[in-house]
């Protein structure tokens, strides 16, 4: 076991893949008192590929971590941060979850073909039906978890005043 007196300078490196957490890639250390300052310390400098999330992206990198957003009608589970561990590991990694409904017009003969609409969850739409009276009739649709559930085909006037 080596013993140092004080104020004695230390330079040292890390082992490959690894970096000291001050300085460049060498860093120097102070024996104060019996006392490394700053602590030698060696960090992690590359945790790998980066890990992709299916309807996601990196919308941020950091020197040892990486900030996740979900594409349009998904919603983040887990954390939005994850962090390169000083053991080359990732953090856990979050997973984008579908957060929409969509209806097929041109494969639902309630109505008027006009594509596929998505609508996120919790939002509201409005279609035009096949059926007809002395008004066009819509029928409205609420997106609750993932599923669409529509009212009967009303004019606007009965929609407007809860009648449908």
């Amino acid at each position: 076991m080596s013993s140092y007196g004080h104020e004695t300078k230390l330079r040292y490196g890390c082992d490959n893949g690894r970096k000291p957490a001050v300085e460049g890639w060498w860093a120097t250390s102070t024996c104060l008192d019996g006392i490394w300052s700053p602590k030698p310390q060696c960090i992690v400098i590359n945790c790998g590929e980066r890990p992709t999330v299916a309807n996601g992206d990196v919308v941020e990198i950091g020197e040892m971590f990486l900030k996740y957003q979900c594409n349009s009608y998904y919603q983040l589970v887990g954390p939005e941060k994850v962090v390169c561990y000083s053991n080359g590991l990732w953090s856990e990694v979050p997973t984008c979850k579908a957060n929409f409904c969509s209806v097929d017009t041109d494969r639902d003969p309630k109505f008027i073909s006009d594509g596929v609409k998505f609508i996120g969850n919790g939002e509201k739409l409005r279609l035009e039906c096949v059926e007809t009276g002395f008004f066009p009739m819509y029928s409205d649709g609420v997106c609750t978890d993932g599923r669409i559930s529509f009212s009967a085909c009303c004019n606007r006037l009965q929609l407007r005043t809860g009648e449908c």
